[in-house]
């Protein structure tokens, strides 16, 4: 479960629509999650140091850099060792999945596919609420796989 009474999200998304968005799903799943939300990788560092947070979500496409870069530097920095992470894009590339599976990402999921299941599926998977009976069973996210790219041939 979370570290802290109430469980902290970190979301780094430019797009003000987007952090109202995940707000609102968070808030569908578990009212006592907080999220947080960074408009570059700057303020999530400034936020990074300021607070400690359960889990960290980024966008790929920010201001200031690449979020898949990023999550390579969190995974690196031994202050955030086992703090759970994801990307969420609108266009997840070849090179993104292998950033991501480096830094030992939760999931690379795209914009279009995260709903409330597949968010209360990746926050389960990140121990910030239990898991719910019926998940798992499809083997998506159990644990939460980086997912892969589709292929034509698939």
């Amino acid at each position: 479960m979370s570290r802290h009474d109430t469980a902290r999200i970190l979301y780094v998304e430019a797009s003000a629509t987007c952090q109202a968005t995940l707000r609102r799903l968070v808030a569908l799943i578990d009212a006592r999650s907080e999220v947080v939300c960074a408009g570059s990788i700057a303020e999530a560092k400034a936020l990074l140091a300021a607070m400690p947070v359960d889990m960290i979500l980024l966008d790929n496409a920010l201001p200031d850099g690449r979020g898949a870069d990023f999550a390579m530097e969190i995974a690196s920095d031994l202050r955030f060792a086992g703090t759970p992470l994801a990307l969420l894009s609108d266009w997840p590339s070849p090179f993104m999945y292998a950033k991501a599976k480096a830094a030992r990402a939760l999931a690379v999921l795209p914009k279009d596919e995260v709903n409330v299941a597949a968010l209360r599926q990746l926050l389960g998977a990140a121990g910030i609420v239990p898991p719910r009976p019926d998940e798992g069973r499809d083997g998506r996210f159990a644990p939460v796989p980086v997912r892969r790219r589709r292929t034509a041939a698939a």
